[in-house]
C-alpha cells in the first residue's frame, strides 16, 4: 500500500510531538497532583495542629480560669466547705460563661466534696455506684484529656488553693461541640469525632457500620454523614487513617482526613472534611490550560516543522511522481520537471544531489533511448527490408499481403501480384562473382521501381526472386502491361565492370482474391505461373489458371511415382545410333532414358526429367543409367560385335556431384570396359555454373579416358572462352539449326561456322536431328564428322540396337565383298 512521504513525515512529527507533549503534560499533571496532595496534606496537618493547639489553648485558658475560681465572691462565707459553697453559688455563671458541662471538687485527701448534677467523666462510674464520698488520687499538677464516652468533652484537672491556702483538686468537663463549630466556621472545614461503636445497625444515625464506629461530634451533619458513609464504603479504616483522601459527592470534590485524637481514650479519631471543589476546578483548569498549551505547541511546532520541511517534502514528492515516467520512457518531460525542481537556495542538501543525479540519469537514458530507437529502426529495417536492395523482404511482404486481404472492400478493390524470377542468374554469380551478382540485383531493383507506381509494393523474397503488388488492379490488362514493361526494361544491357550481360526474367501473374484467398495460396499460385513461364521458354510472363494447380498436383503424384519407379527399376534405356560420315557406319549410340509407367505406359524424358532434376532424384537415377549403359555395352561386346562409343547425358546435379568420377570409375571397372568407349554429354548452361569446379570435374573425367561432349551447342550462352579452356572432345549441334538448314541460309552459315570453329579447336562435330538425305548431304559438304537422327534410326531398345550394330557390320562386309 502506497503512503506518501509527506504524510509519513507529518504523521511522524505529530506522533513525536503528541508523545512528547503527552509525556510533559502527564509529568506536569503528576507534579501538580503531587503538589496539590502535599498542599492538602500540609493543610490538614496545619488544621490538625491548629485543633490540637486550640485544645491546648483551651486547656491553658481553663487553667487560668480555674485559678480565678477561688477569688469568686460568695454571700454565705463560711470556713467550712467554702470552696464547695462558692462553686455552688457561682455554678450557673461558670456554666454559662465557660461552657462547662460538669465539675467536681475534691479535698486534699481526694474526697469528693462537691459536684454538679452529674459527676465528671472520671467519676461517673464511681458515682453511679451508690457509695458515699468517693475519692480520687490527687495528681501533683494540672492535666487534661478528651473523653468521648457519651459526648466529647475536654476533661481538665488541676489543684487549686482557696483563700486560706487549703489545697483542693478541681475537675472540669468542657463541651467540645461549640469549639468545633467555631473552628469549622473559621477554617471553612467540617470537623467530627468518631469513637469505637456501641450502637448496632441503624439504631443510631451516627453509627459507621462498616468500621463499627460512632460519630460523637460532627459539624454540618447532613453533608458530613453522607460523605463519611461514602468514605467507609470505599476504604477500610486502616487505609483511611492519617491520609488525605478525595471524594466526589454531588458534583463537588471533598478532601477527607482521619487523624488520631491526642490524649483521647478508647482510640478516638478526628475526621476533617473540607470542600476542595475550587482547588479541583483550579487543578482541572490548570490541566485544561496545559492541554491547550500542549495542543497549541503541537500545532505551532507542526506549522514550523512543516514550513521548514514542506518544500523538501514537495520536491521529494515531485521526484516520486517523476520516477514512473522513467519506466514509460518519457525522459524529456521528466528532465524538464527535474530542472523545475531544482533548489532555489544556496544551501544544497541530499535532495539537490538526488535531483542532479536524476537529471544525469535522464540525460543518459535519453541518449540510450535515442540509440535504442536508432538500433530498433535499424533492426526493423533489417527485419522488414532487404539489406542489399532496400526493398521489402519476404516477412514484410507477407505481412503486407495479409493486410491487403483484410481490407473490407477487397472484392471491389482487387490487387495483383507479380512473381519475378531472373533467368540463369546463377550463371552471373559463377562467371563474374557474387559481387557482380549483388550489383546486378541492385540494378534490377532500381529498374523494377521505375516500372511501378509509388503506391505499389516491391519486395525481394530472396536470391533472384522479386514480387510486386499492384494496388487498385481494376484494369484486366494493367498487370500484363506492367509485366511487359518489366521484361522490356530488363532486356537493356547491364554494365558490370567491363562486361554488359543481358538479363531476362520469368514472371507469374495472379490477382486477389480470384487467384487465392490467403497470402500463402496467392504466392504459391504466382510461383506456379512463374514456373510455367520458365517452362514455356523463359523471358516472358504467364497468368495463373487453375489448371496449373492441377498440374502441380499431378507433378506431386508424378514425383511419388518417380520415387517408386527408381526403387522398382521401372526405367529403360533406349539407344539412338551415331553415324560416322567418313566411313558411313555406326560409331556410337546415345543412351536415352524412358519410363515405363505402370498405368501411363512408356513416358519420354521431357515429362519427368525436369522433376527429377528439381527433386534431386536425378542423382541416383543418373548413377543407374551409367551402370546400366556400361552393363549393356559389355553385353554387346561379349557377342563379338565391334566396339562402339556409348554417349550418356549428365544432369547439372550429376556434374556437380563430387563422387561422379569415382562412380563412373567403379562402373567401368565392374563391367571391364575401356574408358574411351564412354562419352558424357553436358549442356552449355551446365558449363557456366561454378566454372572452376566444372573444369576440375571434366579434367578428372578426361584423365580417366572418357570423352567429353557439349550437347545442344548454340542454344545457350555460347562462349569461345570456355571452348578453348575446358577439356572437351566433341561438339553437338542442336537440332534447331539442322531442321531448316536446307531452306534457311542463316542456319547454313551458323552450322558452317560452328563446324569450322570446332575443327580449329580440334573438336569433333556431331549434328543432331538429321531426318533427310538432303540434311546429310549438306552436313557432309560442310565437313561435319558425325550425324544422328531419325534418318538412321529412332531410339530403340538394347536388343534392337545390337541388331543395328550387327546389320551395320554385315553391310560393311557386303561392301568389302563388292569391292
Amino acid at each position: 500500500m502506497f503512503f506518501s512521504l509527506k504524510w509519513k513525515a507529518i504523521v511522524l512529527v505529530l506522533v513525536i510531538l503528541v508523545t512528547l507533549t503527552g509525556f510533559l503534560v502527564f509529568l506536569n499533571s503528576y507534579q501538580l497532583q503531587n503538589l496539590a496532595r502535599q498542599q492538602q496534606q500540609q493543610s490538614f496537618e496545619k488544621i490538625n495542629k491548629e485543633i490540637n493547639g486550640l485544645l491546648i489553648q483551651s486547656y491553658h485558658y481553663n487553667l487560668q480560669m480555674m485559678d480565678v475560681i477561688p477569688l469568686l465572691r460568695t454571700e454565705s462565707y463560711t470556713t467550712e466547705n467554702y470552696m464547695a459553697v462558692m462553686l455552688e453559688e457561682n455554678w450557673p455563671i461558670l456554666q454559662l460563661n465557660w461552657n462547662i458541662e460538669n465539675a467536681a471538687l475534691y479535698n486534699s485527701e481526694g474526697k469528693l466534696i462537691w459536684h454538679t448534677h452529674e459527676p465528671p467523666q472520671e467519676q461517673s462510674q464511681e458515682s453511679s455506684q451508690e457509695q458515699p464520698a468517693p475519692s480520687i488520687a490527687i495528681s501533683l499538677g494540672p492535666d487534661w484529656h478528651i473523653d468521648c464516652d457519651t459526648s466529647c468533652l475536654q476533661v481538665i484537672s488541676s489543684p487549686i488553693l482557696d483563700r486560706e491556702g487549703d489545697t483542693y483538686h478541681l475537675i472540669l468537663d468542657i463541651l467540645m461541640a461549640d469549639m468545633l463549630i467555631d473552628f469549622s466556621r473559621i477554617a471553612n472545614t467540617n470537623f467530627g469525632i468518631i469513637t469505637p461503636g456501641q450502637s448496632i445497625g441503624k439504631e443510631y444515625a451516627g453509627h459507621i457500620e462498616r468500621w463499627n464506629y460512632d460519630i460523637k461530634q460532627i459539624t454540618n451533619p447532613d453533608l458530613s454523614l453522607k460523605i463519611i458513609n461514602d468514605l467507609q464504603t470505599q476504604y477500610k479504616l486502616e487505609d483511611a487513617l492519617n491520609k488525605n483522601l478525595q471524594l466526589q459527592y454531588e458534583e463537588k470534590t471533598y478532601d477527607v482526613s482521619l487523624t488520631t485524637l491526642e490524649k483521647s481514650n478508647n482510640g478516638n479519631f478526628f475526621i476533617i472534611i473540607k470542600d476542595s471543589s475550587n482547588s479541583a476546578e483550579l487543578m482541572n483548569a490548570a490541566r485544561g490550560f496545559q492541554v491547550v498549551v500542549a495542543l497549541s505547541g503541537i500545532t505551532l511546532s507542526c506549522v514550523l516543522i512543516l514550513t521548514f520541511l514542506w518544500q523538501p517534502i514537495q520536491r521529494l514528492h515531485r521526484q516520486a511522481e517523476l520516477l514512473p515516467k522513467l519506466t514509460t520512457g518519457d525522459f524529456s518531460e521528466a528532465l524538464e520537471q527535474l530542472k523545475k525542481n531544482r533548489s532555489k537556495h544556496w544551501l544544497k542538501d541530499e535532495i539537490d544531489t538526488l535531483n542532479s543525479t536524476e537529471e544525469e540519469v535522464c540525460l543518459q537514458l535519453t541518449a540510450m533511448q535515442e540509440e535504442i530507437s536508432e538500433q530498433t529502426n535499424h533492426l526493423h529495417s533489417m527485419a522488414m527490408y532487404d539489406s542489399l536492395t532496400d526493398l521489402a523482404n519476404r516477412r514484410s511482404f507477407m505481412q503486407y499481403i495479409n493486410d491487403a486481404f483484410n481490407r473490407p472492400n477487397l472484392p471491389d478493390n482487387p490487387f495483383s501480384l507479380l512473381f519475378i524470377d531472373l533467368d540463369n542468374f546463377k550463371r552471373i554469380n559463377d562467371s563474374m562473382g557474387h559481387n557482380a551478382g549483388d550489383e546486378l540485383l541492385k540494378i534490377v531493383a532500381k529498374r523494377l521501381r521505375a516500372c511501378v507506381r509509388n503506391t505499389d509494393v516491391i519486395a525481394r523474397l530472396g536470391g533472384d526472386e522479386f514480387c510486386i503488388i499492384l494496388n487498385d488492379s481494376h484494369s484486366k490488362d494493367g498487370p500484363k502491361i506492367v509485366a511487359e514493361h518489366i521484361l522490356q526494361s530488363l532486356r537493356d544491357p547491364i554494365k558490370l565492370g567491363k562486361a554488359e550481360p543481358i538479363i531476362s526474367a520469368s514472371i507469374g501473374l495472379v490477382t486477389a482474391p480470384a487467384d487465392g484467398g490467403t497470402s500463402e495460396e496467392l504466392l504459391q499460385n504466382a510461383d506456379l505461373a512463374m514456373y510455367r513461364a520458365k517452362a514455356l521458354g523463359r523471358n516472358k510472363y504467364q497468368e495463373f489458371d487453375h489448371h496449373m494447380t492441377a498440374r502441380a498436383i499431378e507433378n506431386m503424384a508424378l514425383e511419388n511415382d518417380l520415387r517408386k519407379a527408381i526403387n522398382e527399376q521401372e526405367f529403360e534405356l533406349y539407344y539412338q545410333p551415331q553415324i560416322d560420315f567418313s566411313q558411313n557406319c555406326i560409331v556410337g549410340f546415345e543412351a536415352l532414358i524412358r519410363w515405363r509407367h505402370p498405368s501411363k505406359g512408356l513416358l519420354f524424358p521431357d515429362t519427368f526429367i525436369g522433376l527429377l532434376e528439381e527433386t534431386g532424384l536425378i542423382v541416383p537415377l543418373g548413377h543407374w543409367i551409367i551402370d546400366n549403359a556400361c552393363q549393356t555395352l559389355r553385353q554387346w561386346l561379349d557377342t563379338g560385335v565391334k566396339p562402339v562409343r556409348l554417349a550418356i547425358n549428365l544432369s547439372p546435379r550429376q556434374l556437380h556431384n563430387e563422387e561422379l568420377s569415382d562412380q563412373i570409375s567403379r562402373s567401368l571397372h565392374l563391367h571391364n570396359l575401356p574408358a574411351n568407349l564412354l562419352e558424357l554429354e553436358i549442356t552449355e548452361s551446365m558449363l557456366m555454373q561454378d566454372i572452376q569446379f566444372t573444369h576440375k570435374q571434366l579434367r578428372n573425367l578426361q584423365q580417366l579416358g572418357i570423352t567429353i561432349a557439349i550437347d545442344d551447342f548454340g542454344t545457350g550462352h555460347s562462349s569461345l572462352s570456355y571452348l578453348k579452356e575446358l577439356p572437351l572432345d566433341i561438339l553437338k549441334i542442336d537440332r534447331s539449326f539442322i531442321r531448316d538448314i536446307i531452306e534457311d541460309n542463316n542456319d547454313q552459315q551458323i552450322v558452317n561456322a560452328i563446324i569450322a570453329m570446332a575443327h580449329q579447336l580440334n573438336l569433333k562435330v556431331v549434328a543432331e536431328g538429321i531426318e533427310t538425305i538432303a540434311h546429310q548431304s549438306m552436313l557432309i559438304q560442310q565437313g561435319c564428322d558425325y550425324g544422328q537422327g531419325y534418318l538412321y534410326s529412332r531410339p530403340v531398345p538394347a536388343d534392337n540396337a545390337l541388331e543395328l550394330i550387327k546389320f551395320d557390320a554385315d553391310k560393311a562386309m557386303d561392301s568389302m565383298a563388292l569391292n
